[in-house]
């Protein structure tokens, strides 16, 4: 039974567009994920496998000041370790996602905005995170820019990991992260895109429009 469901399989997969073959690989490789099995036969069944109940917790908002336009990269680089003490956001480490992303960006300015501050009040990947935010249908709606993310982390406490929905340069949405490492005195920023299987652990605080 086993070998006959792989055959036809296989003669289904090879008629399949470039573009659809590309999607069905990366959905096997997300099937080695028992959460992913669960929510996959959700779907069969036409349920939504993403819906999230009470997976947030309000915890304020912030308010950004207007950000001029910027060269993304000229925030976001990491801070000699002599200077750390000396600038409003000392940048420890960036990861290559991040780096890459911000390399050659450019964002417009942006007006003084309100952003919304939510605990994650249990271990969860981005996508239902995104859902309970609103923006399943339109990520956008939810995302800021980097220079907003850069204001934010002057005021940011040191205790937390912050998560933002933040676009690069082809309008992707990626998932960007900061925290501070008490170690090196500076904020470790890094970046992955929505659909990456990582958790981000409960605690962890989720700031968008």
């Amino acid at each position: 039974m086993a070998k006959d469901m792989l055959g036809t399989a296989t003669r289904k997969l090879v008629t399949l567009p470039d573009h659809v073959l590309g999607i069905v690989c990366d959905l096997l490789e997300k099937l080695a994920d028992q959460e992913w099995v669960a929510a996959l036969k959700q779907f069969l069944r036409k349920e939504n496998p993403w819906v999230a109940t009470g997976l947030l917790e309000d915890a304020g908002t912030i308010t950004i000041p207007a950000v001029p336009a910027c060269d993304v990269a000229s925030l976001f680089k990491e801070t000699p370790q002599d200077r750390r003490k000396d600038v409003d956001v000392p940048i420890a480490w960036m990861g290559e996602n991040a780096k890459r992303i911000v390399k050659g960006l450019s964002e417009a300015a942006v007006a003084e905005a309100t952003l919304n501050r939510h605990k994650l009040l249990r271990n969860s990947v981005d996508i239902p995170i995104v859902v309970e935010l609103g923006g399943a249908q339109n990520i956008r709606t939810i995302t800021t820019s980097w220079g907003q993310m850069y204001e934010a982390m002057k005021t940011l406490d040191h205790d937390h990991v912050f998560v933002f929905y933040v676009p690069d340069a082809d309008g992707t949405i990626w998932a960007a992260r900061c925290c501070w490492g008490s170690g090196r005195g500076g904020w470790d920023v890094g970046a992955n895109p929505v659909t990456c299987p990582s958790t981000w652990y409960a605690g962890s605080v989720v700031v968008s429009r």
